[in-house]
């Protein structure tokens, strides 16, 4: 919902240009069912159609695009034009509003006619985003790229959560037996569990931004931050093996410190790495538009 209001804000002006003069071009001055046929046609976003006379009682059905309402003829919609205010072109766009008829994001747009009466015109938000490219949503496409990504985000929270498990229960084995209990199966633990919350987190964000909240825009500030928090789980991991590396080398042959040493510096350097990335995306979300 947000998004697609942030979007409608963003570029509200040409969408009225578009909705004003598309209405203009099609003058309509009285509402029966072969003129609002002409106004579907027309406007593929177009939800609901109706006319109110100047006692601002409604004088015509609710016309839907595949039925009609006939229960509210007669109704007083005199609340409604109170709280907007006609251009003196004669015409008038609300703001982005939840529709009462069907629970989703709309605009209404109500134009005076000749005889004084109003034709209001409600417009489901997203297709009207849609229509005009602002957006790109093919549903029949969304609901394939659902299931998969659905499909995948619940699998990897299956192994996030079997990876955590193991790495519990590996060591709780170990307490059991302390003949087996080391710093090496301790290490071993917390790295599958860094593992499972770096696995867990992809999933997670994959299920909110792809399934249950679906983006209809790119956000790359999203994006950078999603690949920010993987990639610091996975360093965290690799610090935990150098480190772990370190303590068995120092203990069976420290001789061999420098293969310790080679791990550090690639897990160094990942961290410069991710530094210089966290840098360059923050500065470019704060760099001005028109730079």
């Amino acid at each position: 919902m947000r998004e697609l209001i942030r979007i409608y804000k963003q570029n509200r002006v040409a969408i009225e240009k578009y909705l004003l003069s598309s209405l203009n071009d099609k003058y309509i001055d009285h509402i029966q069912k072969r003129h609002v046929r002409e106004c579907f046609d027309l406007f593929r976003s177009l939800d609901l159609v109706y006319k109110v006379d100047t006692a601002f009682a409604q004088s015509t059905p609710f016309y839907f695009r595949k039925y009609v309402d006939n229960t509210t003829m007669g109704m007083d919609r005199a609340y409604m034009f109170n709280k907007i205010k006609i251009m003196e072109d004669g015409q008038y766009i609300s703001q982005a509003y939840i529709s009462s008829h069907n629970g989703e994001p709309s605009i209404t747009v109500v134009k005076i006619l000749d005889n004084g009466e109003f034709i209001v015109l409600d417009f489901s938000l997203l297709k009207l985003l849609e229509e005009l490219r602002f957006i790109e949503n093919n549903r029949f496409f969304n609901r394939i790229s659902k299931s998969v990504y659905g499909l995948i985000g619940f699998g990897l929270i299956v192994f996030s959560v079997f990876l955590s498990g193991y790495a519990i229960y590996t060591f709780f084995l170990s307490v059991e037996d302390p003949t087996h209990m080391d710093l090496q199966v301790t290490f071993r633990s917390i790295i599958a569990l860094t593992l499972g919350l770096a696995i867990f987190d992809l999933a997670r964000t994959i299920l909110e931004q792809e399934v249950f909240y679906k983006s209809y825009a790119v956000e790359p500030a999203e994006e950078n931050r999603l690949l920010i928090r993987f990639l610091t789980s996975i360093i965290i991991a690799l610090s935990i093996e150098a480190l772990m590396v370190v303590f068995k080398i120092a203990l069976v042959n420290y001789k061999e410190m420098h293969t310790a040493l080679y791990l550090i510096a690639g897990v160094s350097g990942m961290i410069m790495a991710l530094g210089v990335f966290s840098y360059l995306t923050r500065s470019q979300r704060e760099r001005p538009q028109g730079d």
